[in-house]
């Protein structure tokens, strides 16, 4: 009788949220102390090859004022940990977002 493989069944649903959430978290933590739902915009999130491996774009506005900030956090959901690359970056006059790369916090990397 052949071996059967377990495979890790995960929820989509759920995985996006926790990725969203680590996100979040770090945003709040090192980029914007007091973080109100008004300013943070999920701006996409897509698996990104491996299952366990989301990109999650969103962007913030830190101040009243302010154009908006774009942030590339790739998140490995099986630890909740943020993998490289991390990028941060604003939108030029055609709308285009270039991003560039910026360290991770070692709480936050896997």
């Amino acid at each position: 009788m052949a071996e059967e493989k377990k495979i890790e069944k995960h929820d989509e649903e759920i995985d996006i949220a926790n990725a969203i959430d680590v996100a979040r978290n770090w945003i709040k933590k090192y980029v914007i102390n007091n973080l109100s739902m008004g300013q943070f915009k999920v701006e996409s999130v897509k698996q990104n090859g491996d299952n366990t491996k989301y990109i999650v774009i969103v962007s913030i506005i830190s101040d009243i004022g302010e154009e908006r900030e774009y942030y590339l956090i790739k998140v490995d959901i099986t630890t909740n940990k943020i993998v490289p690359p991390l990028g941060k970056g604003e939108p030029d006059k055609e709308g285009k977002i270039t991003l560039k790369e910026i360290d991770i916090p070692a709480e936050f990397k896997s």
